[in-house]
């Protein structure tokens, strides 16, 4: 390893001095110095020496280097455990070499003092750079204090290390640490528990950590005794903790050094106090600490977590006077036979939850009730404020009622059948967002918009059948929606139909439905008003003079004589045959806005590209008004009307189903085309344009009523916000452009404009 160590001048000479004594003691006297080394290695390099100490433990203070004339720069000198080449927590400080004495050592505190086990060999090593300061070579003879022998000179890289073993008593560079002696340590003592037997407790528990959670704040799935720190009691291997507690019993008084080995975090506690902190996200590493014991039974509490990933790893060892670092043993392990009386070094176990009494109602048969329901949303919706588009019972909970892809939801109600007493864990895979409850409980939340991701949480059952409840909605991308369980008896999977239940009454009963107008002298066909001008939205249709009127078959823009900047008003008559709730759906290119009746049911105004939006209502069968508003302001020119309702599925509305008032080219019938219902169709209160956007950068319309402060929030197709942005508009129309530029794809704008929720989607090329 070294180079260059004789390219200078051999230097001899006796030190007989030895350093202040106390309160502090130093480990080294030098006795001669051989000759220089300077460094001249490819990369870093670990110079020092290594050492055993003694039957006693000792505690560690402060660590130093040895100042060669010429030293000017910072070297970091740490203390690493022999056995596996890992650093001695806390074990390491960064010593300046410019200025003190040539020949002495330059001292740096410890942020807090380390004990190094009895008869447990060290290396104390500096790193040392290309080109950097000089030091002495490997034969540097040393003398140590009683308290520890130096076995000779180490070198290494990482945290593998070369001993020179057949020089003793010399090193490296050299080094040196300040410490105080064992009869200075305060030793613990042994809680010594009367009832005490073999084993330790164990609480169970599932969900997702980053971090060792406060498990005394948790309800554990199951608890038990084992014989040591096992994970075997498990149920998955992802998504779970554990929190063991009992008590070690060491054989005699002394330093004894504790180590966790896992994947993901552990913490290792004596009574009250931390001795090894592992905690944390990562692949398998090991930690240690060390605590002074007096012989006897000592409380000992492990928390173990495991996220994700290939491994769920923990081993617990640990070293002391006369015990190689080893597992602990389970004749070393012990737990009170009596573990709810517990004492304050080691609390009681978390006990199991309470078990919930079944509902077990009288009239259960196969399957869940659904209600189906379409809109925009970024969480699961209170879906007892929403009207659903239909509602049916299917046989488990499956999304094959929906009629589209993206912007639904759906809302299960049920029960399901467990066979026995005891704990169970439910889990909804969703893309987006999922909530179970059992009873009023909610067990699981997966909530939000999110791509495909499962979570999970536990409760105590009694053997029965409990309501269950699952909200699901889906915003964009994949609709993936599984719900899965597992318990007494019950491996990991899916909800069979053969444990779900719902009751003859489930089922919601349709809302409130509108009476249908059926006019007397009925036609088919619908009556339009065709109109010329640059709107941003669909105008006020009665405050207009119509280029021509007549009517037509359906919802057509043949009778234009333009591609841009014009307008319709369609009026007249939709048959619907049967009682029930309907969807409406207008595709647009600009604006658009459907009413049945007084009832605006689908507002897609503004300006904009090809875009669908919905709306449902409930109708009585017979034919009802429909008014349908469009406008073109420039591109394409887009515009088509469709429907969906019991017993058939989405589909353009049929001209067989479309009628006008035989004595109008203008149907007066539809209160909508009326000024007081016309005036109160909306204008957007927020808008892009253009959208599609080719640039990124559209341009933002706020329709405001009073000044006030606007929060816009713009997150991707995957629910991730990418953009948050505060503006003070003034009351009435202002315009921004986006400040930042939105890379291509599809983005969702969410604010809040008069104390309303605002949403609409981006298309960026």
């Amino acid at each position: 390893m070294k180079q260059n160590h004789t390219a200078q001048s051999m230097l001899h000479w006796i030190w007989t001095f030895i350093f202040a004594k106390t309160p502090k003691f130093t480990l080294l006297t030098l006795l001669a110095v051989l000759s220089f080394a300077l460094p001249g290695y490819s990369q870093n390099v670990w110079l020092g020496m290594k050492f055993t100490v003694g039957n006693n433990p000792i505690r560690v203070t402060d660590l130093g280097r040895v100042r060669v004339v010429g030293n000017s720069q910072s070297h970091t000198v740490k203390l690493v455990q022999a056995s596996n080449g890992a650093d001695v927590a806390s074990g390491s400080v960064s010593i300046n070499m410019a200025g003190g004495t040539e020949g002495q050592f330059n001292y740096v505190a410890l942020s807090s003092p380390v004990t190094l086990a009895a008869n447990t060999a060290y290396y104390l090593v500096s790193e040392e750079t290309t080109g950097g300061d000089y030091w002495h070579d490997s034969n540097t003879a040393v003398t140590t204090d009683a308290i520890a022998a130096c076995n000779g000179p180490v070198s290494g890289t990482g945290n593998t290390f070369t001993v020179e073993s057949n020089n003793a008593n010399t090193s490296y560079v050299p080094l040196d640490f300040r410490y105080t002696n064992s009869s200075q340590l305060t030793m613990r003592n042994a809680d010594n528990p009367a009832n005490a037997v073999n084993g330790v407790d164990y609480s169970y528990y599932h969900g997702t950590w980053n971090n060792v959670p406060n498990f005394s704040a948790l309800t554990a799935v199951k608890t038990g005794e084992q014989t040591g720190f096992s994970l075997a009691p498990r149920t998955r291997t992802d998504e779970f903790g554990f929190r063991f507690m009992g008590y070690v019993d060491v054989p005699t008084d002394g330093t004894y050094t504790f180590y966790t080995s896992s994947d993901d975090g552990s913490i290792l506690n004596i009574g009250g106090a931390v001795v090894v902190n592992n905690d944390g996200l990562h692949g398998q590493a090991e930690k240690s600490g060390t605590i002074a014991l007096k012989a006897g039974k000592h409380a000992i509490t492990v928390n173990y977590f495991d996220n994700s990933g290939s491994g769920d790893i923990l081993n617990v060892s640990y070293a002391g006077p006369g015990i190689s670092k080893q597992i602990i043993p389970a004749s070393a392990l012990y737990r009170s036979s009596n573990p709810n009386t517990g004492n304050t070094g080691n609390p009681s176990p978390t006990p199991v939850a309470a078990l919930r009494p079944a509902d077990n109602p009288a009239n259960a048969v196969s399957g869940l009730s659904y209600a189906y329901y379409q809109g925009a949303w970024s969480d699961v919706p209170t879906f007892s404020s929403l009207t659903p588009v239909k509602t049916g019972d299917v046989t488990s909970f499956s999304l094959a009622p929906r009629t589209r892809n993206d912007d639904f939801a759906f809302n299960y109600t049920g029960y399901i059948d467990v066979p026995t007493d005891g704990t169970y864990t439910f889990y909804t895979s969703s893309d987006d967002g999922s909530i179970l409850s059992i009873g009023q409980t909610v067990v699981v939340d997966n909530n939000g918009l999110h791509a495909s991701q499962e979570r999970s949480g536990a409760i105590g059952l009694k053997a029965g059948k409990h309501a269950i409840t699952v909200g699901f909605f889906e915003r964009g991308g994949g609709e993936v929606l599984n719900v899965s369980y597992e318990g007494p008896g019950i491996s990991k999977q899916s909800i069979p139909a053969s444990a779900l239940y719902r009751t003859s009454s489930t089922v919601a009963p349709a809302p409130g439905l509108r009476n249908p107008d059926n006019p007397s002298d009925a036609v088919s066909g619908l009556s339009y008003a065709y109109y010329q001008g640059s709107w941003s939205t669909v105008p006020v249709f009665s405050s207009l003079t119509p280029v021509k009127t007549g009517n037509i078959a359906s919802f057509s823009l043949e009778p234009r004589t333009r591609n841009d900047s014009f307008a319709f008003s369609y009026t007249g008559y939709i048959d619907v045959p049967a009682d029930g709730t309907y969807t409406f759906f207008t595709t647009s290119d600009d604006g658009s806005v459907l009413s049945i009746g007084e009832t605006v049911v689908v507002d897609n105004n503004g300006l904009h590209a090809e875009q669908e939006r919905s709306g449902t209502i409930g109708l009585k069968a017979g034919k009802h008004a429909i008014t349908v508003g469009y406008f073109e302001r420039s591109g394409q020119e887009v515009f088509s009307v469709s429907y969906d309702g019991p017993g058939f599925d989405k589909q353009v509305i049929p001209a067989s189903i479309l009628y006008r008032s035989a004595g109008a080219s203008v149907a007066k019938v539809a209160t909508v085309s009326s000024d007081a219902s016309v005036s109160a169709l909306p204008t957007a209160p927020l808008s892009v344009y253009p959208n599609p956007s080719t640039d990124g950068r559209p341009t933002i319309t706020w329709q405001a009523k009073q000044a006030q402060d606007v929060t816009l929030r713009i997150f991707n197709k995957q629910g991730t916000l990418v953009s948050l942005l505060t503006r003070s508009v003034p009351a009435g129309e202002s315009s921004f452009q986006l400040p930042s530029t939105l890379v291509s794809g599809t983005y969702y704008f969410r604010a809040t404009v008069d104390g309303e929720p605002q949403n609409f989607t981006l298309v960026v090329e």
